[in-house]
């Protein structure tokens, strides 16, 4: 008699600037007809209505980019990670990308299990403060005991102190030069928020690019997942009200999702949370 072996690829991969209007069910979609495409062993559901086992690990917001997303999939039959990745790769629509992919074998859950997620964003601040300013409200920003935001809930609002959600709040900030140069600054970790300035520049007229001094990003690590998660606009929401900041979001991109094992952050792909 055979023994049916299920076997599970996880996957990182990109969502560019062509795809963040896209709602998760479409995002799902997707890869559903992509992988039907592609001719790939995947696993079905048994019963009325068959699906493929995928599970992603974190919807994105609409309108946001993403560098590091993450999926489950199911097959039927052992398939290399370098071979799903070609043959997927294949079939995918401009502005997604698979990256990496390993075999899983634990059966952990990875939408239950994202912990943690990072993001770059790209503001404009009304006021144009230096920099070692803006560092130093941030600095005395979350050195309060509390961080409160208005939340609604059961049509009640009520405050949410966020402040526990917060691991990592940082700014620098990007100058007119280093975007005409092309030149990143060392402390610009995301290359795509030049890109995105680059080409947003475009699109503006001369006056208005005289009068761009330059733009700043932020980088902050937040609570994410299923107990609890932030959105950074409510993050930089609560710092405008608190400085006095005017802040102007421009740009989200998340660069990182993570996942909690003891004291250590780890990423999805790391391979000890992928073994039994």
């Amino acid at each position: 008699m055979e023994v049916f072996v299920l076997i599970n690829i996880r996957a990182k991969f990109t969502r560019g600037e062509e795809l963040k209007f896209i709602s998760h069910l479409d995002m799902m979609k997707m890869f559903e007809r992509a992988l039907r495409r592609s001719g790939l062993p995947v696993y079905y559901s048994q019963g009325f209505n068959p699906h493929p086992q995928i599970v992603f690990g974190l919807p994105l917001a609409v309108g946001v980019t993403s560098e590091a997303e993450y999926v489950d999939i199911a097959f039927s039959e052992y398939i290399n990670p370098g071979q799903f990745i070609e043959q997927l790769n294949r079939q995918m629509p401009k502005g997604l990308e698979i990256l990496e992919a390993k075999i899983k074998e634990s059966k952990a859950n990875i939408m239950a299990s994202i912990s943690k997620a990072s993001y770059e964003v790209l503001v404009s601040i009304a006021q144009n403060p230096d920099i070692n300013e803006v560092e130093g409200k941030i600095h005395q920003f979350l050195n309060n005991d509390e961080i409160l935001i208005k939340k609604e809930s059961k049509g009640k609002v009520k405050d949410v102190n966020i402040k526990p959600l917060i691991h990592r709040f940082n700014a620098y900030y990007i100058e007119k030069k280093s975007i005409i140069e092309k030149n990143t600054d060392a402390q610009l970790s995301n290359i795509i928020l030049l890109d995105y300035i680059d080409k947003i520049s475009h699109s503006l007229d001369l006056h208005e690019i005289e009068n761009i001094q330059g733009y700043y990003g932020f980088s902050l690590l937040l609570a994410a997942g299923s107990i609890a998660n932030l959105k950074p606009e409510l993050v930089l929401q609560a710092f405008g009200n608190w400085t006095g900041f005017d802040l102007d979001v421009i740009k989200i991109h998340r660069s990182g999702l993570f996942i909690d094992k003891g004291d250590r952050t780890l990423t999805p792909l790391d391979n000890e949370l992928l073994v039994i």
